[in-house]
């Protein structure tokens, strides 16, 4: 795919069924921005009741393209995931609350609200192709912004991660047990698994270069070396091919990549405090709740916050997870703070891996002229302390 984008096909038709009202697009205007396939788009309409034209902005996403192959199975993969989140799984799991009485915090309020979406321009396909795309709100105009550094966020703040997570989790959960066809139904299509690696992804290799990276600075843990490399090639195994858990009290809706990219933050009035977006929701899995808590703390945590109060956090993430299940009428007695510290001790190691990949992306501050990223002391202080 080239670097101009397209005009979206039937935009007109999106924005109408949106705000049920005949729409007229003007014209359409893509912001640029590094990644073409989401960006910023203006729209200038006419509508009624509007008095002449007006310009609004959207968040667009499209299915991403390979330009060397013509069919990458991930890329569609994970937008068609993303698509029926939106369309199927986070409708059905407000209405499950609907019905549970419960409207104090609508599921829908944790996400970016969906203007519209399509996979294909003919409906009786359900492949995306290039006319697949995903409009979102604009939530830069509603005040959030990017929690994008550690020196932004506050113990405070992170609470408010937490308990958002904590209820991203419990709530699909608490569905699973009382509308398990429904569960089934709407939410599952957006946590089927992507297609595993045939072979070792070329970055396995990079993992002990970025171990190597922190001996450099940190000699204390130069001698447990051996450990490392021990719980890495397990991690190894674990990312590779899996292990299918043998208990399901803990699993249930998962991001999978759920980290201060991902989140957008907004400070509302005094007395209510801030609120987060959750964003990026292409790679949901059907997992172990802590492998996102441990994913979260691990990478975006501030390192010195973390290492004083790492068992403070991990305690509000649980009270609050309990807590909602507790308003669902979920039995509690198997979801107790022993349980839930040996399932951490568990998940823990099969999570190195990942972390360790994802670090220099999430800890560093710019790229260079390849396009790798800068590693900087915050990514030696991470990873030092995950290793």
């Amino acid at each position: 795919m080239s670097n101009e984008v397209p005009e979206i096909i039937d935009l007109d038709f999106i924005l109408s069924r949106y705000e049920n009202t005949d729409i007229v697009v003007l014209s359409q205007e893509f912001v640029p921005c590094s990644n073409i396939f989401a960006l910023k788009l203006s729209v200038t309409i006419d509508a009624y009741p509007f008095d002449g034209t007006k310009v609004v902005n959207y968040f667009v996403k499209l299915c991403k393209q390979d330009t060397n192959i013509d069919i990458r199975t991930d890329y569609i993969a994970r937008f068609q995931k993303e698509i029926y989140f939106y369309q199927l799984a986070i409708p059905a799991i407000t209405n499950f609350q609907r019905d549970r009485c419960i409207r104090a915090m609508p599921y829908y309020n944790l996400f970016p609200k969906c203007i519209g979406a399509r996979l294909n321009i003919d409906r009786e396909k359900t492949v995306p192709d290039e006319t697949a795309v995903l409009i979102l709100e604009e939530l830069k105009e509603q005040g959030y912004q990017c929690e994008n550094t550690n020196r932004d966020c506050s113990l405070q703040d992170y609470t408010v991660i937490l308990t958002t997570l904590a209820y991203m989790h419990a709530v699909p959960l608490a569905m699973r047990t009382h509308q398990l066809d429904s569960f089934k139904s709407n939410v599952l299509p957006s946590l089927l698994d992507i297609k595993q690696h045939n072979k070792i992804p070329h970055w396995f290799d990079n993992i002990y270069d970025m171990v190597y990276q922190v001996f450099k600075f940190n000699d204390a843990i130069s001698p447990y070396f051996q450990s490392i490399k021990t719980a890495i090639e397990k991690s190894k195994k674990y990312t590779l091919f899996g292990k299918p858990f043998t208990c399901d009290c803990w699993i249930t809706l998962c991001h999978s990549n759920f980290s201060k990219l991902n989140l957008m933050m907004k400070c509302e009035c005094i007395y209510r405090g801030k609120s987060i977006k959750i964003l990026d929701n292409q790679t949901l899995e059907y997992s172990h709740c802590c492998n996102d808590l441990i994913f979260f703390l691990f990478t975006s945590v501030n390192s010195n916050l973390l290492n004083s109060h790492y068992d403070f956090l991990v305690c509000w993430y649980y009270d609050f997870f309990v807590y909602t299940l507790t308003k669902y009428e979920i039995d509690v007695r198997p979801y107790t703070v022993n349980n839930f510290y040996k399932e951490l001790k568990i998940q823990g190691p099969r999570m190195i891996l990942q972390i360790l990949r994802a670090l220099p992306y999430i800890t560093n501050d710019m790229y260079d002229e390849d396009k790798e990223p800068v590693l900087g002391m915050e990514y030696i202080q991470k990873l030092g302390m995950n290793l």
